[in-house]
C-alpha cells in the first residue's frame, strides 16, 4: 500500500480552508518513506496572525527540523514572527529554511503552506525546496537547500 502526506486548500466565498492530512511522510528524490514509529495523527496545521494577514500554515514531506517535530518548529516560527507582513513572513521563512537545509545537508523535500486571507482577499503561498516537477511515479525531484516562496500555485505547480 503506497501512502502519501495530503495538504489541500480551497478559496471559499469565507476564505481559504486549508486541510491536511496527519499522516507524517519524508520525501525524498523519488521516493517516500512513512516513518513506522510516528504512524498516526499529529497536529499538522499552525493558526498565524501576521501584520496584514491571519492563515493556516500547514506542511507536507518533512517531519522533523532540527530536534523538533516540523510542527513545532513552525509554530515556534510563527510567533516569533507574528510581526511579519504576509510578503515578508513567506520570504523570511524560505531563506530561515534555505539556511537550515544548508547546515545540516537535509536530504527530503519540505512544502509549507500559508493560506487565508488579507484585508478580506484570500491569499495563498507555498514554500517549498523540490520539483515542482514529479517522476512517472508521482515522486518529487529536484530536492534542494535552496527553498522559494511562491505567491500562488495557478501558474507554478
Amino acid at each position: 500500500m503506497r501512502r502519501m502526506g495530503l495538504l489541500t486548500a480551497d478559496v471559499t466565498p469565507i476564505g481559504v480552508v486549508t486541510t491536511g492530512d496527519s499522516q507524517p511522510v519524508e520525501l525524498r528524490e523519488s521516493s517516500y518513506t512513512v516513518p513506522v514509529a510516528t504512524q498516526g495523527n499529529r497536529p499538522c496545521l499552525v493558526a498565524h496572525k501576521g501584520a496584514d494577514f491571519a492563515a493556516a500554515l500547514g506542511f507536507v514531506g518533512t517531519e522533523r527540523i532540527g530536534a523538533s517535530p516540523t510542527y513545532q518548529w513552525l509554530e515556534r516560527y510563527s510567533k516569533a514572527n507574528h510581526g511579519l507582513t504576509l510578503v515578508e513572513f513567506g520570504e523570511s521563512l524560505a531563506a530561515e529554511l534555505s539556511v537550515l537545509w544548508g547546515k545540516h545537508s537535509y536530504d527530503t523535500c519540505l512544502w509549507i503552506f500559508i493560506s487565508g486571507s488579507s484585508g478580506g482577499e484570500p491569499v495563498f503561498r507555498a514554500i517549498r525546496n523540490c520539483g515542482p516537477d514529479m517522476d512517472q511515479a508521482l515522486l518529487y525531484t529536484q530536492i534542494g537547500p535552496d527553498f522559494v516562496c511562491i505567491d500562488d500555485l495557478a501558474n507554478h505547480a
